[in-house]
């Protein structure tokens, strides 16, 4: 079983799936249970997108656990954009959106809410 397939037993109305993998989650009917429309379902590598995910759960007193499916591609796919190539303080920026997600993650934890990154 891979690290995307063991979220397949979590409670979809209680849960957040950010797929940043933008994949097709590997079990059954995942996009009747986890979709955009019902708030519990990015799919985005974008650290922008990733951030207001995160605040717009946070929000969603239902929200009890977010799964972030896969932090290195967020990470990856930040460095690799063309506009990381072109502005000279690219690091400093792709940093502060990495601190943005982190410290807001680390609030976000509480007896309540639970973050699993994979």
């Amino acid at each position: 079983m891979g690290k995307s397939t063991s979220g397949r037993n979590l409670d979809c109305e209680s849960t957040m799936i950010l797929n940043s993998d933008q994949k097709a989650l590997p079990f059954k009917k995942f996009k009747l249970n986890y979709n955009e429309e019902k708030g519990n379902y990015l799919q985005t590598s974008n650290t922008t997108e990733c951030v207001n995910g995160l605040k717009a759960s946070h929000k969603n007193p239902e929200i009890k656990r977010v799964l972030l499916d896969t932090w290195s591609r967020i990470m990856t796919d930040a460095v690799m954009s063309p506009d990381f190539r072109k502005e000279k303080d690219s690091i400093s920026g792709v940093s502060f959106l990495q601190l943005s997600m982190i410290y807001l993650t680390s609030s976000m934890i509480n007896l309540e809410r639970i973050l699993l990154f994979m």
